[in-house]
């Protein structure tokens, strides 16, 4: 008898039954954006190449404990399900289920065997990485494309740290806030919904993901508070009050911005809408690598934007995000003296290397 206690679980190859399909998109011709300054670590580079859109599913499973962090067991089996996020390997930002070969798979998710149970379908908006903003942005929004085509009495699991933004984006959606259902611990479901998501930040975008934007950008301009007239056109995001990640000299390096009449905002301090509100109607952007700068999906089509990166965490994500939009984005590389993968230790830009990117990018 199988010991559900018991790691690694191998994984079932029961799929689920098809409830919704979007085709995938035609093909288009992959934009890589301008560099400038450093090189990023080859792992990035790499990855950045990546391009094949495909089509989107809605699945539906039986019989399924759901776990926090998108891990789900088919109870059948004590296996897991393909209705789990899955990912390649094993290092520790990687998210909560990892593949470790011949099909077995461990899990940081804490389980004790003890579950809920509920009489409702669950449909899943949850994520492998809960705390980030970020990952609201690019991993569970993109998912709710298929939530139409679920039972209407359907609750929205998830583990998201971010409660307050998540309720704002489904009411910004004409979803009802209420229909969230924050796991503390697994629950078991009879009826089990899982679609794929419209956006896969390490590889592509499908153009239905810019429905769900478009509907949230509308809705904050609406209940912004910020007056049309003071809307700036030329915007600098800074991360100087955040304690990780943290440009060293990113005081001289705002200065080289504002000079040239860009408006310097503290994201962290506006609500969610106010900040989406700015990024729709600015027409130039620039700031250091980080998820306030994934909020350019909100802008114009012909939108501009700068990014400083680390030479070691750089988001492929706002790569993706640009397509569709020629010559919409450029990267400006730094420096890191501990040039290891993933590393948020403080970094430094060199201000000429700045100075060649607002050149040749914006034209200054």
């Amino acid at each position: 008898m199988l010991n559900i206690l018991e790691q690694p679980w191998l994984s079932t190859p029961k799929s689920g039954q098809l409830v919704d399909l979007l085709e995938a998109p035609q093909s288009f011709t992959w934009s890589f954006p301008e560099m400038y300054g450093n090189h990023v670590f080859k792992r990035d580079a790499e990855l950045a190449l990546k391009h094949s859109p495909a089509a989107l599913k809605l699945l539906r499973y039986t019989d399924s404990l759901v776990l926090q962090r998108s891990v789900v067991l088919d109870c059948e089996s004590f296996q897991i399900s393909e209705g789990s996020y899955f990912r390649e390997n094993m290092k520790g930002f990687h998210g909560a289920l990892h593949r470790l070969g011949n099909n077995q798979f461990k899990t940081k998710v804490p389980f004790n065997g003890q579950y809920d149970v509920t009489d409702k379908p669950i449909y899943s908006i949850d994520t492998d990485w809960p705390n980030g903003f970020g990952h609201i942005l690019l991993d569970s929004l993109p998912r709710l494309w298929a939530l139409h085509s679920a039972p209407k009495d359907a609750i929205l699991v998830n583990t998201l740290a971010h409660q307050e933004i998540l309720r704002f984006f489904l009411a910004a959606l004409d979803i009802d806030p209420n229909r969230l259902h924050f796991l503390k611990r697994p629950v078991l479901t009879r009826d089990f919904y899982s679609a794929d998501a419209s956006f896969n930040r390490k590889e592509w975008l499908h153009p239905q993901f810019w429905e769900i934007i478009n509907k949230i950008k509308s809705f904050s301009l609406r209940i912004s508070s910020i007056e049309p007239k003071n809307f700036p056109k030329k915007l600098y995001v800074s991360r100087k009050n955040l304690d990780t990640h943290t440009l060293s000299n990113e005081d001289e390096i705002e200065k080289i911005f504002i000079d040239k009449g860009f408006v310097s905002i503290a994201p962290e301090k506006l609500p969610i809408w106010d900040q989406i509100a700015l990024y729709s109607q600015v027409d130039e952007m620039a700031g250091t690598g980080g998820t306030a700068m994934h909020m350019a999906l909100f802008g114009k089509p012909n939108l501009k934007v700068l990014i400083m990166s680390s030479p070691n965490w750089f988001y492929n994500a706002d790569t993706i995000l640009s397509q569709g939009f020629p010559s919409r984005l450029c990267h400006v590389v730094g420096y890191q003296p501990d040039f290891t993968y993933r590393n948020q230790s403080p970094w430094t830009i060199n201000k000429e290397d700045v100075k060649l990117g607002l050149e040749k990018h914006f034209g200054y």
